[in-house]
C-alpha cells in the first residue's frame, strides 16, 4: 500500500511552476488554496486518485528499485 502525506508551502515567484506560469508555459497558477480543495472535495480534506493498473505496476517497480539494499 502506498501512502502520500500532505504538506503546504507558500509558492514564491522563484518557484519553477510560478516562473512557467509567468512565461505562459502553463495556464493555471501553481498551487491550490484550501478553499478550492474543500469546495472540490465537498468539505473533505482528502482526495482519491484513480490509477490505472499499468501506472500502479510502474510505481511498484520504481519502489522496488528505491528500497533495494
Amino acid at each position: 500500500m502506498l501512502t502520500f502525506k500532505t504538506f503546504a508551502r507558500p509558492v514564491s515567484p522563484e518557484d519553477p511552476n510560478a516562473e512557467a506560469f509567468a512565461a505562459g508555459i502553463i495556464t493555471k497558477p501553481p498551487g491550490d488554496s484550501l478553499r478550492d480543495i474543500l469546495e472540490r472535495t465537498g468539505g473533505k480534506y482528502e482526495t482519491v486518485l484513480h490509477l490505472s493498473p499499468r501506472f500502479r505496476e510502474d510505481i511498484r517497480r520504481v519502489g522496488a528499485l528505491i528500497l533495494r539494499p
